[in-house]
């Protein structure tokens, strides 16, 4: 997805690093990221979620650029879309427990 690949790039060099240090990071060689990048490699989707974690990014962040289905801005199910997209993953993990907790109290 050269889409993916463009944006990988555009946020590692939005956040100043080279690519060795994302490449470290992502516990990867700057070789493979390189390839990544250019959309000269496929990564796997494991390598995709190391690469956006490094980032301090969302996996979905860096499928940004792809049509996906959109909730409507209005209504609850807006307000919890808007909630759950500024969340940490840290944070969405706890209301998918809180949530399920409430759905098998019922």
């Amino acid at each position: 997805m050269e889409c993916r690949n463009r944006r990988i790039r555009q946020e590692r060099k939005a956040r100043h690093l080279t690519q060795q240090e994302l490449a470290d990071s992502a516990g990867t060689d700057t070789t493979h990221l390189s390839r990544i990048e250019s959309g000269k490699a496929v990564s796997s989707i494991n390598m995709v979620k190391k690469l956006a974690d490094s980032l301090g990014l969302p996996i979905a962040a860096l499928f940004s650029d792809v049509p996906a289905h959109k909730v409507p801005d209005h209504g609850w199910a807006g307000k919890m879309g808007a909630l759950v997209r500024d969340m940490t993953p840290k944070q969405r993990t706890k209301v998918i427990r809180v949530l399920k907790s409430i759905v098998e109290r019922d």
